[in-house]
């Protein structure tokens, strides 16, 4: 449920406490945001919070409640007031129509009444800000349209008309002209969803990222494009960003931010949108991803980036990295690979990749059909580098491609080996299904790791280790169910399964009955 700030005023404390502690404002859709003793101190609050409803005393030092009120509507005119006051004054009801408050309500309060009138306020509420809302939806689509083309003209044009309806949104001061502007990106969009299967997150999650930030920020965060996100806000939102940030690794660690320093006038909001879209650009592809730069921060790692002295490096010889894949040398591979990378032409860094692989596939791969099997034919794979935009990540993945290619080797060159493994492994299995079974001990018998005896076995004979295990304690149950002496809880025990349960769903899943079932019918 949408809640509405709500900022207390009064002098007298237990009044003050009276209305913060006993009115069930959450059940009423409001939230109380903060107190004040005084005028002088409810104007700090506005400048930092700006509350949609201000409840206020009229007698009080410094700045009385009329004063505040006066304030409060001459900067943030859609604010809902409400007087309370001990005196029942003309005067008093006169300055409340003057700044349009809601109501005015006699001291003591009467919570019952003032309980009804935050209703009929919570349904103003809710009026204008689903108008605000429509208008401003319509209003982000013209912004959609106009930041996405290069009309600056067009801009000009729609500025003044946004800002307004920023003003009225945010109910910032009616001359307001500055807001803070930020670009968000998803990093790797089309990588991550098209080629990564180990993201555990969805582009909903993201999404929902984003709401969270909206409202703990009270802001907005608008898609342009796929992945791409600009957030307008009226207060500076960097603290909160930053903690925002660093809330959920698994996903912030693919979200870059880049923002100007400063608040900007709307009429500059086109302008700097495409310069932070062209520093974004430059630093995800050089420097990585999940980041959150200033402008200023980037520029100056450009301009030093542009002063560095060229250096003269030349290409590592393809040779040495050929004999490191067929000899399984994943250390030298890993060191070639960065002198690689190091060496290419910045510009060209995905030319220099595409030219490696290719080499790769024209000497080792596409000679031996076997190996075509297991891999991606080329066409695949290079388009799957093409979505990558970050050196960084281009390196890793053609790092993990031709580590891919050198294990489909040496598996390949040893396929004699390997079944002799299989044999061991099956030989294993039957000696201990009757126990506990851990492949930690069987990778301890064997020598090998578990992750290695698994990709070996599943590759030659197309199932898992644990489909293999199942299926043959279920051969051993089958058998041991034709005595019908043996009680159903043993047979469990004796094919491997400390718990009956268990074994009774395994094999009611394996063979569609129960074994009590498969004995009924054997027997029958």
């Amino acid at each position: 449920m949408l809640l509405y700030n709500v900022l207390l005023v009064d002098d007298e404390y237990l009044e003050l406490e009276l209305l913060e502690k006993h009115v069930p404002w959450g059940e009423l859709g409001f939230k109380v945001i903060d107190t004040a003793k005084n005028g002088r101190e409810a104007l700090d609050v506005f400048e930092r919070l700006s509350p949609d409803i201000l409840i206020t005393d009229v007698k009080m030092p410094f700045v009385d409640g009329i004063a505040l009120a006066n304030k409060v509507y001459q900067s943030y005119p859609e604010t809902r007031i409400i007087f309370l006051s001990g005196y029942n004054q003309f005067d008093y009801l006169k300055a409340a129509f003057h700044v349009e408050a809601v109501d005015y309500l006699l001291k003591p309060v009467d919570l019952e009444e003032l309980q009804a009138l935050m209703s009929v306020v919570k349904n103003k509420c809710d009026q204008e800000y689903n108008k605000k809302s429509n208008d401003l939806s319509v209003m982000m689509e013209q912004v959609h349209e106009l930041l996405s083309s290069d009309s600056l003209e067009a801009w000009d044009n729609k500025s003044n008309e946004l800002r307004i309806l920023l003003n009225q949104f945010f109910q910032a001061n009616v001359q307001n002209t500055d807001y803070y502007l930020a670009l968000i990106t998803i990093d790797e969009l089309a990588y991550i969803t098209k080629y990564n299967d180990t993201i555990i997150f969805t582009i909903n999650d993201f999404r929902m990222l984003f709401t969270q930030l909206n409202e703990d920020l009270h802001a907005i965060t608008y898609p342009i494009k796929d992945g791409v996100y600009i957030l307008i806000s009226y207060k500076n939102p960097w603290d909160i960003v930053h903690s925002w940030k660093n809330g959920n690794k698994n996903l912030q660690d693919y979200i870059t931010l880049c923002y100007p320093e400063e608040p900007i006038s709307v009429a500059q909001f086109h302008t700097k949108y495409h310069r932070l879209c062209e520093l974004r650009d430059w630093y995800v592809h050089h420097k990585g991803i999940g980041q959150i730069k200033s402008i200023g921060e980037i520029e100056q790692i450009l301009t030093d980036w542009k002063a560095k002295p060229c250096k003269d490096i030349t290409m590592p010889d393809k040779g040495l990295l050929i004999q490191a894949i067929t000899q399984g040398d994943t250390d030298t591979i890993g060191e070639w690979l960065t002198s690689f990378f190091a060496a290419a032409e910045e510009d060209n860094i995905y030319n220099h990749t595409f030219e490696l692989l290719d080499y790769i596939y024209t000497v080792l791969v596409s000679p031996n059909k076997t190996l075509t099997k297991y891999l991606d034919d080329k066409p695949k794979m290079f388009k799957k580098l093409s979505y990558i935009e970050s050196i960084h990540l281009l390196k890793d993945v053609t790092q993990s491609q031709i580590l891919k290619i050198m294990n489909e080797i040496i598996t390949t060159e040893n396929a004699d080996f390997c079944l002799l493994m299989i044999k061991k492994v099956q030989r294993y299995v039957e000696s201990h299904y009757q126990e506990a079974f851990a492949v930690e001990a069987l990778s301890e018998s064997l020598n090998y790791s578990p992750n290695y005896i698994r990709s070996i076995f599943k590759k030659y004979t197309g199932e898992t280790l644990l489909e293999y295990i199942t299926k043959l304690r279920m051969e051993r149950a089958l058998q041991l169910l034709l005595d019908s002496t043996v009680r159903i809880c043993n047979i469990s025990y004796k094919v491997g399964y400390s718990n009956p349960s268990y074994f009774c769903s395994q094999f009611n899943k394996k063979f569609g009955m129960t074994p009590q079932q498969y004995r009924s019918k054997i027997q029958q």
